[in-house]
């Protein structure tokens, strides 16, 4: 007979970002691997910031969903964030969620076992209300550090309560990289026993080895992705503007593709090089899309938050995994020693800091003079692989019931 597993999960497909797509996976792995009988409980479409994606219909098909609505709009966060600001940190936009946990109870028996999986971190707290009303073992997964993420401003006395409680009532606690395990590992020295690494995936049966054909030796460059925040493109484009100036062949001979949302600084950076006849922006596209992109380029750019303190550094981007299951070759602008580029030296690619924009643009010279220069050997870390994931998990599931 199955085991009853409730999934609970805010970002869930076919709403659309990296945390629904890797979410997404888990359970289909879940339910096509292993014996579950899977229940998700998620937001309702729409949800701000997750735009519905029907390329992503495939990894929620067939999955029953208790599906919860979120009070939110733009308008709504912008008022809240003048009137009410701690609403927006407790413990973040989409807290309406957590709270109506009683609907959950209401509509489903009783699981056998229940898996979160974070951000938004209000999926972490409706996990940790339903934990206490059924008295079931729960997984906690945590895609982002919490109180000490070197991101966002999460040091109010909500956050630090409610790590501390979620870390002590969690039965497993896991994390997407070692250096966030070991972050928390010093934190929380006393529960370290419950923790263990699930890294972001890639689906190995969908994996395409194939190299773009490069013509008339035009070199393609890709980026996919959101643009914001911490995030940004500005060191990349500097160093295109740079490279133009000193080879204006880049400008016939180096395609450079952005793809996805971007905030308003972001904007004005690409409004700022507008005349740079070989870039463009092409706006919010499908995963599907997104992934038909990447097939077409020669080069893939990964940007990661600048982040000084190295202990704190503990983020690997799931695209940067999507990227490499693709057979590409990728650049990353990183800091020296982050996951990001720890993973470029693994498998084969370019990795820059961000005070290196002169030797990024150098080697954007470089790459036209010579486009054999992506022709190195890759190899794509058999660990990411969806299959391994789930079945590490799905252990860890098996050895609490």
């Amino acid at each position: 007979m199955s085991k009853k597993l409730l999934f609970v999960s805010i970002a869930f497909p076919p709403k659309n970002d990296p945390e629904c797509v890797q979410a997404g996976k888990y359970a289909f792995y879940l339910n096509k691997n292993f014996d579950w009988d899977i229940t998700i409980v998620t937001s309702k479409i729409p949800t701000l910031f997750m735009p519905y994606d029907a390329t992503l219909e495939r990894l929620s098909k067939g999955t029953k969903k208790i599906e919860i609505p979120i009070v939110e709009s733009k308008l709504i966060n912008r008022f809240s964030s003048i009137v009410f600001p701690k609403f927006l940190s407790q413990p973040d936009s989409k807290f309406s969620y957590y709270r109506q946990w009683r609907t959950v109870i209401k509509k489903y028996d009783k699981p056998d076992i229940i898996y979160s999986r974070s951000f938004p971190l209000s999926s972490t707290l409706m996990a940790l209300k339903l934990k206490e009303h059924y008295n079931v073992p729960w997984v906690m997964h945590l895609s982002d550090p919490w109180v000490a993420s070197p991101l966002h401003n999460m040091t109010s006395d909500f956050h630090i309560k409610y790590e501390k409680i979620t870390f002590e009532k969690a039965d497993f606690i896991s994390f997407t990289t070692a250096e966030a395990l070991r972050l928390y590992e010093k934190k929380y020295p006393s529960f370290r026993d419950k923790f263990f690494l699930n890294t972001n995936v890639y689906e190995s049966e969908v994996k395409n080895p194939n190299k773009s054909d490069r013509t008339n030796q035009q070199v393609k460059i890709v980026y996919t992705g959101g643009l914001a925040n911490t995030r940004n493109a500005e060191v990349f484009l500097r160093a295109l503007k740079v490279a133009s100036e000193k080879e204006p062949k880049i400008l016939k001979t180096l395609n450079v593709i952005f793809a996805g949302d971007m905030d308003s600084k972001n904007r004005k950076n690409f409004e700022s090089l507008d005349r740079l006849s070989n870039l463009q922006h092409l706006g919010i596209l499908s995963q599907e899309e997104s992934t038909n992109l990447q097939s077409s380029a020669d080069l893939l750019l990964v940007i990661d938050s600048e982040i000084k303190e190295l202990e704190k550094n503990v983020f690997l981007p799931s695209k940067i995994i999507d990227y490499a299951a693709q057979n590409k070759d990728i650049l990353a602008i990183t800091e020296k020693g982050s996951p990001s580029d720890k993973f470029i030296k693994k498998y084969g690619g370019f990795s820059y800091s961000f005070d290196e924009k002169e030797k990024l643009a150098d080697f954007l010279i470089a790459l036209v003079n010579n486009p054999k220069l992506l022709d190195q050997e890759k190899v794509c870390p058999n660990e990411y692989t969806v299959e391994n994931q789930v079945k590490i998990l799905n252990t860890k599931l098996l050895s609490l019931l």
